[in-house]
């Protein structure tokens, strides 16, 4: 039986995103108050932008990395019979029995599931 798949937490990704209209709100408030330059301002928000630009690719980066390396420890060059047994397995967790699926059907590859929900 393959190991718990247990990816890279989406914290970092999620603090980002989640804080960013916030601080958005803040320089507009800052800029309409006259309490900060309007460069000042853009300045601010071009950061913001980078900055949950940059945690959304450390987390994605992340999370091919953890899918190469688990398909590598766990996946390949076991037996088709066997990972199919390991997807209908009822003792392991549903996101290690989802990642022996989505190997199944890469055909060998670990393929990023577009609509999964990454664990938090």
């Amino acid at each position: 039986m393959p190991p718990e798949y247990q990816p890279p937490h989406l914290r970092p990704a999620t603090m980002a995103a989640g804080a960013a209209p916030l601080l958005v709100l803040l320089a507009f408030v800052l800029l309409i108050g006259r309490w900060v330059e309007p460069d000042t301002a853009l300045v601010s928000l071009a950061g913001l932008v980078l900055w949950v630009a940059v945690e959304l690719h450390r987390y994605e980066r992340g999370l091919r990395d953890y899918d190469r390396r688990y398909a590598a420890r766990h996946l390949d060059g076991q037996p088709e019979p066997r990972l199919q047994a390991w997807a209908r397995a009822p003792e392991l967790d549903v996101a290690t029995r989802e990642v022996v699926q989505r190997y199944l059907d890469g055909d060998g590859r670990l393929t990023p599931e577009p609509h999964a929900e990454p664990r938090r």
